[in-house]
């Protein structure tokens, strides 16, 4: 009798657990107490453009011990839906959009796999039905249709004819070509693309022949999408925006190009913005700029601005210039500046030389060991107080390597300004800069009698990992250097001065997941969000 009440409190306990046909994934058992084994990470990871506003996703199955229950997507390092299949379709896009895609498998005990390879997708231009497609080749005639039997021959005589709606798709080869403007703007459901040919690599070389040679010359036209170019040469830029009409030059996206081997004599930058107080939503996504012409002298960068409204530099690599971004002179206007997911090594200068307001600047890495500059810097240049303004960035989520020193809060000396105040310095890894003149973190504003900012500029600091060998003392506020907690800093909270245990810090070049923190390391699963102190590594970068 005992045996059979025994079996029938079993039978109770299973009809009751939740895992009936009626929950949708009889196919995976239940977990046994102890399942602690995650999936595999999902492979083969393909996303599939369909139009304007949908990407088709799809991967090979995860397997699990137990058995795997769905799969996380993950848009751009957000998590965007689950899924049992494995594929999905992510609807609702924008046009001319370039996305990243992440999955990893979970299984019914919450074990969740890493997360896969990354696939970048852009969605096509939205179209009305009347867009033309125009074919520019080495061998084509501008007397031509423009079809693909019957291409143009220049890059500018395509730009000249395409309107709101059309793609310029440019054959491979080398195009001799500098000051290539469009005759028209898109508009924002239907921009201009130029982009080029599938499969084949195509080149807009603007030479070395002095003053303003710039292969691409944006100036009062919006909505234009630069996708998949090569760009060489050129003078003081390879692709430069605004100038004489920066108010009527705006919208513009430049996306998975190649720039290199600009000239210049001062101020000079594979992209060059030029838009007073007025060019506006300028997105540089996934580019790589790098190796500016031996003839650049120290002012090169990968990116110069002066002065512009909302900027996106995000996912790039920029490498082996004076600067990697270079953000000259600003006015007091309220939109942000955003510098997110990059990788910027290799620098003669600084890697971020930053005179703007409202500032982003997160999750990127900034490799210079043995450089003789400072990793960032924000100041005030020159002596005009009424518009230089430097006050009120964020500076969160970095790894920060090498250099004289991690990051630089600063003032133009002599003119009475603030400097860089209100700045917050949060969640960044700061490590193995080589000077105790300006330690990991400097503060260097502006410190007279009487200054409402003064000592520390209001600066706000918390949750950074700060390690170099060189000393004990990793912060120094206007001349004073200080041990990890005694900064006299607005706020100074939870920031540890301990060193760092990488994958293998000898190898980051090799691979940006190198730069991860190993179990056990200081910094790990200790930022202000519960993450790790420094970058994501496997979000930054072109991917």
């Amino acid at each position: 009798m005992a045996t059979l009440i025994v079996a029938l409190l079993m039978l109770g306990c299973s009809g009751g657990n939740g895992t009936s046909s009626s929950s949708g994934n009889s196919s995976v058992p239940p977990p046994g107490p102890n399942d602690t084994t995650s999936p595999t990470v999902p492979t083969n990871l393909v996303a599939n453009a369909v139009s304007s506003t949908q990407i088709n996703l799809s991967w090979s199955a995860s397997t699990d011990n137990v058995g795997v229950s769905g799969y996380r997507l993950y848009r751009d390092g957000t998590q965007i839906a689950t899924t049992s299949a494995a594929s999905y379709s992510n609807t609702g896009l924008s046009a001319s959009t370039t996305y990243a895609y992440r999955v990893a498998a979970y299984d019914a005990a919450a074990n969740v796999s890493a997360q896969s390879s990354v696939a970048s997708e852009t969605t096509s231009a939205a179209s009305s039905g009347t867009g033309n497609n125009y074919y520019v080749s080495t061998s084509g005639n501008d007397g031509n249709s423009g079809a693909l039997s019957q291409p143009f021959r220049t890059v500018a005589h395509a730009a000249a004819v395409a309107a709101a709606g059309d793609t310029i798709y440019l054959r491979g080869g080398t195009y001799m070509e500098n000051r290539v403007n469009f005759a028209n703007s898109g508009t924002s459901s239907q921009p201009i693309t130029m982009t080029s040919y599938s499969g084949e690599v195509a080149t807009i070389d603007g030479g070395n022949n002095g003053g303003n040679t710039q292969p691409l010359n944006i100036d009062g036209r919006s909505y234009i999408v630069l996708d998949h170019l090569t760009i060489k040469g050129g003078f003081p830029a390879g692709i430069y925006l605004g100038a004489n009409n920066p108010a009527d030059t705006h919208d513009i996206t430049i996306q998975y190009c190649d720039i290199s081997g600009w000239h210049g004599d001062d101020n000079n930058g594979g992209i060059y913005l030029y838009g007073g107080a007025a060019m506006d939503n300028i997105a540089i996504l996934r580019n790589y700029i790098h190796d500016h012409a031996a003839t650049s002298i120290t002012g090169a960068a990968a990116v110069i601005i002066f002065q512009a409204k909302t900027v996106t530099i995000k996912n790039n690599e920029f490498a082996r210039t004076s600067q990697g971004v270079y953000y000259k002179h600003s006015f007091d206007d309220p939109s942000i500046t955003t510098v997110e997911n990059n990788y910027i090594h290799d620098m003669q200068r600084q890697s971020l030389s930053w005179s703007r307001r409202n500032g982003v600047i997160k999750n990127n890495v900034l490799d210079n060991v043995g450089g003789s500059n400072h990793q960032i810097e924000v100041f005030q240049e020159a002596a005009d107080c009424s518009h230089l303004i430097s006050d009120s960035n964020q500076i969160i989520h970095n790894t920060i390597l090498g250099g004289i020193n991690g990051i630089s809060l600063s003032r133009e000396g002599g003119f009475g300004c603030p400097g860089a105040i209100e700045t917050t310095v949060r969640d960044n890894l700061i490590y193995d800069w080589s000077s105790s003149e300006y330690q990991g973190l400097g503060v260097f504003v502006y410190n007279y009698s009487g200054m409402p900012y003064s000592p520390d500029g209001h600066t706000r600091a918390d949750h950074n990992l700060l390690y170099s060998s060189i000393n004990a003392t990793p912060i120094k506020v206007n001349g004073t250097s200080y041990a990890i907690g005694a900064a006299p800093l607005t706020v100074n909270t939870a920031n540890i001065s301990q060193a760092p245990i990488f994958v293998n810090y000898a190898q980051r070049a090799a691979a940006l997941s190198n730069l991860a923190l190993t179990a056990g390391s200081p910094g790990k699963n200790t930022a202000s969000d519960g993450k790790d102190m420094g970058a994501d590594v496997t979000l930054v970068g072109p991917q």
